[in-house]
């Protein structure tokens, strides 16, 4: 062994060792990732960030950092294991916390060599930007208030680049120019103004640029050439770097003043032209401008009256209301410590005969200093801001509602529940709420898009509000989520108990959703699962407030749920129990997520526990009835919690359909069954044409993507479309977009499968059959069991065996449970069912004995 290359080697560890103990010692998140995209190393601090630990992270994909929606996230990812020497990498990503919210973050990467050049792996630093999102976001809104604040100024605004082009003008100065405003943009502000200006302009400019500010006296030129006199005041906007980027100006037109002003300099002609210019500004100005004696308290100066500015009659007595007075001489003693220059906000009501509360906003800043350089005197700009300050409130009280209905939101609604718990305290009355969820809703937005979802529950909402008394709350709480809240009407016994009222209440209600929406010609149709709960409140103290809401809010969810397990469609009242149903599907969906997240195993629940919940693939196999041959696998999806236990799949399913979680579970049940198929065909343990089936949800049948991600995991591991079955139901096929079609045609000509699952338990018409892009069908397992004991299901597997054959599709039957099921079916169909074989995992298949035609398996002699 060469010493030296042993030597340098341990240097490298030594130096790696010593890094890495740094690193682990960073308040800054510190990760390595090697050249397959694993986490090597994770320190403290990027650990914390993301909420798990550092061992957690360690062996992990680097992009499992990385929020589901970032796919730009991964693809930077790669550049970087791709990156040159030397390369340093900054960018900007969007982490996810393992609670589940998004983390917004600054990346600095580098690709690792090691001491020949040769690449090892990737360092990346990250910093939390997440506050600075917040605060960019706050920005926005608050320059986005400026704008509208600028387009509605009694005065001319304008405002350009620092080489003086025009990026801004409102509507007030555009008007004053007789121009209009799309012509200004991109032309030089300079060319407003008379040309005899030009010079003093363009030193006004240089000024600027070098951060002063200005007020001057100009003549700008109308539309037709004709000059009037303005006063500009002008002033410099900074980027976040100090680094000046905008010119503004603030333009009023002084021609009505002009006569006044000449008399005025003639009668004053010992008055300096820096006091006739600045009285002319105070008189222009919309605001009213105060000097206040700090030692008097007395106003020494005043531009014009409290009573000129808020517009109001001058007799008329106004004051500082008395609540805000203590807020201005707290404002005012803060002005007091403030430097030159600097300036204190602060708004308060002012309390006027007839008009009520106006609001103003007060700006101050230090006027003048005596001998020891003390502020002695302030001065004041107060501005009338009632219609910013009611055009706030009006907003705060727009955020109460959902905007999309006009109903309550949830916050209102907890207040609405708060005093319906009041007022039944006082009368021990009983409380009623309905929880009202859309059944269908979801394939409304994923079969006609969010406008018609939009649509839906605008009318669902008209119709829930029309029929119930003008003293229910009707709420929005979500997305296809509404809560009735009833209290007793002690005026109307002739129609029954409160309970009475409020279950025919929920029936109507649930009619009502129910009856067709007529959107673009086609006719929508969406049904509602009610839960019901009552609540008899003795005493305000038990269960009112925030807390007795929440209780009665879970306990209808609970109720609602019910409802959807018993088929929908249908209201249920919330009795003693149904809590832990809640419960459960809570759980199963924290199982189902930590599943997704954490690690797939393709061969079942061996060894769980220490990984949490997990998700894994079953076979179940499909064989031909003539003769017992094997002849393809469907792949099904299970979830066990972090104990091993099988979770129930239809709940499963089910709570994933609810979450939108049922594509990423379509996406891992597709990626393990090819998976599975190629490993099968490598060790030669399944004859050649032995297939694949998966199933197809309504959310992936939609996705714009389905076409390559089949077609390029079918690649991935190196078998045929041939192979590989995809199934979906006859209500997703018959209810998929023309786009959507197009691509499962697609795939069809590549040489997929496609087969209606569950064929005859749909509302699709017959005719339609032959033009969907489909290879087969498989009979529903409802028709199956019934056989041979109902004559009726029996002919409908018959009629759908017969019409695939002559249309040419393969059938399928599945549900084959017994001996005489099995000798009922032709020797033309295939058969699945537990009777041949039960879905298990792939360890546990005997594949040998599968692939060996037994006699068992043959439903009648070929």
């Amino acid at each position: 062994m060469d010493l030296t290359d042993s030597a340098a080697d341990e240097a490298v560890d030594e130096a790696v060792a010593r890094s890495r103990a740094v690193h682990a010692r960073s308040p800054l998140p510190v990760i390595e990732v090697d050249l397959t995209g694993t986490i090597a190393f994770a320190n403290p601090a990027v650990a914390a960030m993301v909420g798990t630990t550092v061992d957690s992270l360690v062996g992990s994909p680097a992009s499992s950092l990385l929020h589901d929606d970032d796919t730009v996230g991964r693809q930077m990812v790669a550049h970087t294991l791709s990156a040159p020497p030397g390369d340093l990498t900054e960018w900007g990503r969007v982490f996810r916390h393992a609670e589940g919210h998004q983390i917004h973050v600054r990346a600095r990467t580098a690709m690792v060599h090691d001491s020949s050049g040769t690449p090892v792996g990737v360092l990346g630093v990250f910093w939390d930007v997440s506050r600075q999102k917040e605060v960019e976001e706050d920005l926005r809104a608050a320059v986005e208030r400026a704008t509208v604040l600028w387009e509605h100024a009694p005065v001319g605004v304008i405002e350009g680049t620092p080489e003086g082009e025009i990026t801004f003008v409102n509507p007030q100065m555009a008007t004053m120019l007789q121009r209009e405003a799309a012509d200004l943009i991109g032309t030089q502000a300079a060319a407003l103004a008379d040309p005899t200006f030009s010079a003093e302009i363009a030193r006004s400019v240089e000024d600027l640029r070098r951060g002063s500010t200005y007020m001057a006296e100009r003549r700008y030129l109308r539309g037709d050439g004709t000059p009037f006199p303005v006063l500009v005041s002008t002033a410099v906007l900074h980027d976040a770097d100090g680094e000046v980027n905008r010119l503004a100006g603030f333009v009023v037109d002084v021609s009505d003043m002009e006569a006044q002003r000449a008399a005025l300099r003639a009668a004053e002609q010992e008055a300096s032209a820096a006091n006739a210019f600045h009285a002319a500004l105070l008189a222009a100005s919309p605001d009213a401008t105060v000097i206040t004696d700090l030692a008097t308290g007395e106003e020494t100066y005043a531009s014009r009256s409290l009573q000129q500015l808020l517009d109001v009659d001058s007799a008329a007595p106004v004051q500082i209301a008395e609540g805000d007075r203590s807020t201005l001489r707290t404002a005012m003693d803060r002005a007091r410590t403030l430097a030159d220059g600097e300036v204190v906000e602060v708004r308060y009501c002012i309390d006027t005969e007839g008009d009520g509360c106006r609001w103003v906003l007060h700006r101050l800043t230090p006027f003048a200093r005596d001998d020891t350089g003390a502020v002695s005197e302030l001065m004041g700009v107060v501005r009338d801001v009632t219609e910013s300050v009611e055009a706030e409130e009006r907003t705060a009280r727009a955020l109460m509602h959902d905007h999309l209905t006009g109903l309550p939101g949830r916050a209102l609604l907890q207040d609405r529940l708060s005093r319906a718990y009041a007022r039944a305290a006082r009368a021990d009355g009983e409380l009623a709420v309905l929880f009202v969820d859309l059944d269908g809703f979801k394939r409304v937005n994923d079969t006609m898009g969010h406008a018609a979802g939009d649509e839906v529950l605008r009318q669902v909402a008209l119709r829930l509000r029309a029929l119930v008394r003008a003293a229910d709350t009707v709420a929005r709480v979500g997305g296809d989520e509404f809560v009735v809240v009833m209290e007793p009407d002690d005026h109307r016994p002739d129609v029954g108990s409160h309970r009475d009222q409020v279950l025919l209440s929920a029936e109507r209600l649930r009619q009502a959703v129910a009856e067709p929406i007529l959107l673009d010609g086609r006719r929508l149709q969406v049904t509602a699962s009610i839960g019901v709960t009552f609540d008899r409140v003795h005493d305000a103290g038990r269960s009112g407030g925030q807390e007795g809401s929440e209780t009665i809010l879970r306990k209808a969810d609970a109720a609602m749920y019910r409802a959807k397990s018993l088929g929908k469609d249908r209201h249920v009242v919330f009795e003693d129990g149904l809590g832990s149903d809640l419960t459960g599907r809570m759980q199963t969906e924290q199982h189902l997520r930590a599943a997704l997240t954490g690690r797939r195993d393709a061969d079942g629940p061996a060894d769980r526990g220490a990984d949490g919940p997990q998700l894994s693939a079953v076979f179940q196999p499909v064989f031909n009835a003539s003769d017992g041959r094997l002849v393809s696998f469907e792949a099904l999806a299970r979830l066990h919690d972090e104990a091993g236990t099988l979770l129930d799949t239809d709940a499963v399913i089910g709570v994933a359909e609810d979450t939108g979680l049922v594509g990423h579970i379509g996406a891992f049940v597709l990626e393990r069954a090819c998976a599975q198929l190629s490993d099968w065909r490598r060790r030669g343990a399944l004859p050649s044409d032995v297939t694949v089936a998966v199933n197809l949800s309504a959310r992936q049948v939609h996705d714009p993507d389905l076409l390559t991600d089949v077609l390029g995991t079918i690649r991935t591991h190196g078998i045929s479309p041939q192979d590989l079955v995809l199934e979906l139901t006859e209500t997703v096929l018959l209810e998929a977009g023309r786009s959507a079609l197009d691509t499962l045609g697609r795939l069809r000509d590549a040489g997929v499968g496609v087969v209606i699952d569950d064929f005859g338990s749909g509302y699709g018409s017959l005719r339609y059959l032959a033009t969907l892009p489909v290879s087969g069908v498989k009979v529903d397992r409802s028709f199956t069991l019934a056989i041979p004991h109902d004559p009726t299901s029996t002919k409908i597997v018959r009629a759908v065996i017969g019409l695939a054959d002559d249309l040419g599709l393969t059938c399928t039957v599945e549900g084959i449970e017994d001996a005489q099921q099995l000798a009922m079916m032709p020797p033309t169909v295939m058969l699945q069912g537990f009777m041949l074989a039960r879905p298990s995992p792939p360890a546990e298949l005997d594949l040998d004995g599968l692939a060996q035609p037994t006699a068992a398996r043959r439903s009648a002699p070929a």
